[in-house]
């Protein structure tokens, strides 16, 4: 779930002002991701179980 944070963090040097941006853009991009997907994921799970 955080490859995309670990990719930014690889590209680019911690001590950079823009690195810290980029990290945080790629886990608030996936956090919404997840926001979206979570939903669909918990009532196919529910769907499964009953």
């Amino acid at each position: 779930m955080g490859a995309t944070a670990a990719q930014a963090e690889q590209c680019l040097p911690m001590d950079a002002p823009g690195a810290q941006r980029a990290v945080q853009e790629a886990e608030e991009l996936v956090h919404g991701y997840w926001r979206q997907l979570s939903p669909l994921y918990l009532s196919k799970r529910d769907h499964h179980q009953h």
